[in-house]
């Protein structure tokens, strides 16, 4: 019978970040020491449809891998080529097995890159390698799927300033390893001061687009980039806005930052350039009340060259806090 704590790990499938020797590490850790069972691509899909069928209560799974399987994160793109209109239909959200699974009351963990940035082929070891896979059917870049699937807003974080803050919730949930934030995501509306928060939301509950995210570490950037509009009122943001919405673009090169104008100042470009602004990095995102404890888990949004034994010992505690 298979555990209800489970790892992620499949050689012949892709990721990012993560090399396949860490995450071969991570497995191995929680298979030997902590009892998890490691499943591949295939083996992933058949324990989320069981557990779907049967009850997700108290269960886990760690993506030891940080893109997502096809079988798990399937239904990419449906096309219609009328000989006149090639339309393009993404069918991303909540029709993916994954996602599914996080309503129904699971929990899922995930490390390093962007979650669903990829989707995760059969035979594709390396993201580059997705670029030539089926490039008539699929879309192998999806960024925009962290909105879809996750309901957050990812901030590209060009020049992360400092390393992460963890929060009070990020280490009462045994997060300690500290990083440079490069994927954070945004919790923020400008709307309600922070210090009111606790005293408007059992009035408006829905009156924070971050919600239902509770961060677990944070971080502040010098330059980065929202891929959708996203304004913060006030005098300061207003002032910020002024200089970025002249940027067109940024290159990173061995002579510096460099900045390229753009040809209409007035013009809306997105993503626009954010500046000193406070971002999420790591954080919980509860998908159904009725069980508190599931959710998606999203720590380490980096790319470590070394997994450490804390480390190893980290993800454990995180993956499986409030569970029995």
């Amino acid at each position: 019978m298979t555990s209800n704590f489970v790892v992620y790990r499949d050689g012949e499938y892709t990721t990012s970040w993560i090399s396949h020797a860490n995450a071969e590490k991570i497995a191995d850790h929680l298979q030997e020491t902590k009892k998890f069972d490691v499943l591949g691509a295939t083996d992933i899909k058949n324990w989320m449809e069981d557990v779907i069928s049967k009850g997700t209560k108290n269960t886990v799974v760690v993506f030891a891998q940080d893109v997502a399987p096809d079988t798990v994160f399937e239904y990419i793109v449906s096309s219609q080529d009328d000989g006149i209109h090639n339309t393009v239909f993404d069918n991303i959200g909540a029709t993916a097995l994954i996602r599914q699974y996080l309503d129904r009351g699971g929990r899922v963990v995930w490390i390093g890159d962007l979650p669903f940035a990829y989707q995760g082929k059969s035979g594709t070891k390396k993201v580059e390698q997705l670029q030539n896979a089926n490039k008539n059917a699929y879309r192998t870049d999806l960024r925009g799927s962290s909105i879809n699937v996750l309901s957050v807003i990812p901030i590209f974080s060009c020049a992360p300033r400092r390393s992460v803050k963890i929060t009070k919730e990020g280490r009462k949930i045994g997060l300690k390893t500290v990083w440079s934030s490069i994927r954070p995501i945004t919790t923020e509306t400008g709307i309600i001061p922070r210090w009111a928060v606790k005293y408007i939301r059992p009035i408006m509950p829905y009156a924070m687009r971050g919600e239902f995210v509770e961060p677990l570490a944070k971080t502040e950037a010098l330059i980065s980039k929202a891929q959708i509009k996203y304004d913060k009122r006030g005098i300061c943001n207003r002032i910020k806005r002024f200089f970025s919405e002249r940027v067109a673009g940024i290159e990173i090169g061995k002579d510096g930052i460099g900045l390229d104008l753009s040809e209409n100042s007035k013009k809306k470009e997105e993503p626009k350039l954010r500046y000193f602004e406070e971002y999420t990095s790591a954080w919980f995102k509860n998908f159904n009340k009725e069980e508190p404890n599931s959710g998606f888990v999203r720590i380490w949004d980096f790319s470590p060259s070394v997994i450490t034994e804390s480390m190893k010992g980290e993800l454990y505690q995180v993956a499986t806090y409030g569970i029995k």
